[in-house]
């Protein structure tokens, strides 16, 4: 969890020294779980601690003036892997761009 923390910190802190006021996560917490294929996977997200590491990148954020936005991740894989073929990149960076639009679509709506 420390080294998380850290890891988390650092890219906190490099994104606030370029000027980042808004920082989008994804809203992790309804997973399924009973998809999973294998014991050793399942284990693995079960122990894997989502609350705590938005719950540390969200204080994060407010203390260095940022405003922490929490986006549904639901079809973002499809969606990324659609946008990245058009725009020239993988799946997860696509993913990503769908999060940060969703992000933005977010703070237009409800943060004026």
């Amino acid at each position: 969890k420390t080294i998380i923390g850290q890891k988390l910190s650092k890219l906190i802190d490099y994104a606030s020294a370029h000027n980042v006021k808004y920082f989008v996560f994804e809203n992790i917490k309804n997973i399924e779980k009973n998809k999973r294929k294998s014991r050793t996977l399942n284990w693995k997200l079960h122990t894997f601690p989502y609350r705590e590491i938005l719950e540390l990148a969200e204080s994060m954020v407010k203390k260095r003036g940022g405003i922490f936005v929490k986006v549904n991740p639901a079809y973002t894989s499809l969606v990324g892997a659609v946008v990245g073929r058009f725009a020239g990149f993988d799946r997860h960076l696509g993913s990503a761009y769908v999060i940060a639009l969703r992000g933005i679509d977010y703070v237009r709506k409800y943060r004026k």
